[in-house]
């Protein structure tokens, strides 16, 4: 036995009896959450805060960026945009130069 908050609990002691414990405690809160989406939901529909103000305008709905112009080389995938004095440019990123092997 275990006291929380003041209650005595019983934990079960069998695998079955705790599953369903589990499951009883999430379909709970499951509801709970469903409840308050509800009411929240059905307070938005009417438009009236608690306070009796309206609510203002709805937010503008989300307008994915437009593909960039331009193209990308999948040929070298070491090639990427480099800044340059130009602008942006497709570039390669330069390697140093090793000198020739010696045999």
């Amino acid at each position: 036995m275990e006291t929380i908050n003041g209650c005595t609990v019983v934990a079960p002691s069998s695998r079955p009896a705790r599953l369903k414990e589990a499951k009883r405690r999430l379909d709970e809160e499951l509801d709970v959450e469903c409840r308050a989406n509800a009411a929240y939901k059905a307070c938005r529909a009417r438009g009236v805060m608690k306070d009796g103000r309206r609510f203002g305008r709805p937010p503008d709905p989300y307008q994915p960026p437009a593909p960039p112009a331009g193209k990308i080389s999948v040929t070298n995938p070491d090639s990427r945009n480099v800044k340059t004095s130009r602008g942006w440019v497709q570039a390669t990123t330069p390697e140093p130069a090793s000198p020739p092997s010696r045999s």
